[in-house]
């Protein structure tokens, strides 16, 4: 439980609300860093014409009217269905949000809404494995050579597929080698991420959790293996810990430097209309996406737009039809750039929708 401006807040109370209902309750005071408390007096404007951009808004109590004009206007009660879902998504095409009662809002910032519940999906393992990892791992044994080649391999990886060779370049230029002894752990599950990762020399193991769909299962990582991508696309916690189990070297970049070589190209944006009239006009099939979860969807989505939250997406993505674009719905925040990322790292053409 927490308490803001004498206000508290239990799991109970934050829960109500179906964006914060997804969050884990270890997160929770994560959640509440930078949430504030606005009291409204009857008749008392919360904000006129549009929100905040990054922030989120949830009423407590009271009643508000939210007004798009002078003829639509609707009002929302603490206590009514409406009042589960942030207030700004009554706003999109611009509204005004004027108390009729004494009111009471939560103010949080829904950069932190986006991050929380995409590191609720604990279906995935935050590291790509190259395939057939295991069987090149046991090669390695007898190849003395094959520690040298992981350049060439990263090279056919599906992450450097999207780089410009000048990104290409820059990735290895920029690249700083750390080396590290057997038993050291790279990362840690449940640490914020900080950096990208390569493989460059010696073994290295990744375990996931006890609790997860993996039940503690681990996974072996060779040179040119690369992880820590996802959580900074989604900018999510780390979900598996990598731990060497030999000596070795491993290349990283931070987080600025990854957004600068690598998230322009893997997370690559696209106006709705345009992609529609070019996608008929070269006679190519898509399929706009929602990745938020369904009651999200069933508040409010784009014409058109299938429900696929990211936990589902990534058990289907062997299933979609390559010859299809994907377009991605950005209501999802983070999580939408990561069903981006994700679509792409598996071959399909995918952008997020802007606006």
């Amino acid at each position: 439980m927490a308490t803001i401006d004498g206000v508290e807040l239990t799991l109970e109370r934050l829960h109500y609300f179906h964006p914060l209902a997804l969050i884990a309750e270890k997160h929770i005071g994560r959640l509440l860093e930078g949430a504030a408390l606005v009291r409204l007096d009857k008749g008392k404007f919360l904000f006129r014409k549009m929100p905040q951009a990054d922030t989120a808004y949830f009423l407590l109590e009271g009643e508000v009217e939210v007004r798009e004009s002078f003829e639509k206007r609707t009002q929302v009660d603490a206590r009514g269905n409406q009042a589960r879902f942030p207030l700004e998504e009554l706003c999109r095409r611009g509204a005004s949000v004027r108390a009729l009662k004494d009111a009471l809002v939560l103010t949080l910032k829904r950069d932190a809404i986006d991050r929380l519940i995409a590191s609720a999906d604990e279906g995935s393992v935050d590291a790509v494995l190259v395939s057939d990892a295991e069987e090149r791992l046991e090669e390695a044994r007898f190849d003395d050579e094959y520690s040298e080649d992981w350049m060439a391999r990263l090279l056919d990886s599906p992450l450097m597929s999207h780089l410009s060779a000048t990104n290409i370049q820059r990735c290895f230029i920029e690249l700083e080698r750390v080396p590290l002894a057997a038993g050291r752990d790279v990362v840690q599950a449940g640490t914020p991420g900080d950096y990208f990762y390569i493989l460059l020399e010696g073994e290295a193991r990744v375990i996931t959790g006890e609790s997860g769909p993996y039940k503690g299962q681990r996974f072996d990582l060779v040179p040119g293996d690369y992880f820590g991508e996802e959580a900074l696309v989604a900018d999510t916690i780390r979900n598996a810990t990598v731990r060497m189990t030999s000596d070795g070297v491993v290349g990283r970049l931070d987080r600025a430097q990854f957004d600068a070589i690598f998230k322009s190209s893997l997370v690559q944006t696209i106006d709705l209309a345009k992609a529609q009239r070019f996608l008929a006009g070269a006679g190519i099939g898509f399929e706009i996406i929602d990745v938020r979860f369904p009651p999200e969807y069933k508040h409010g989505h784009i014409e058109g737009a299938s429900n696929v939250p990211v936990v589902v997406l990534r058990k289907r993505l062997r299933e979609l039809d390559r010859n299809r674009t994907w377009l991605v719905t950005p209501e999802g925040g983070r999580r939408s750039e990561l069903a981006v990322y994700l679509l792409r790292q598996a071959g399909l053409n995918a952008y997020l929708l802007n606006g």
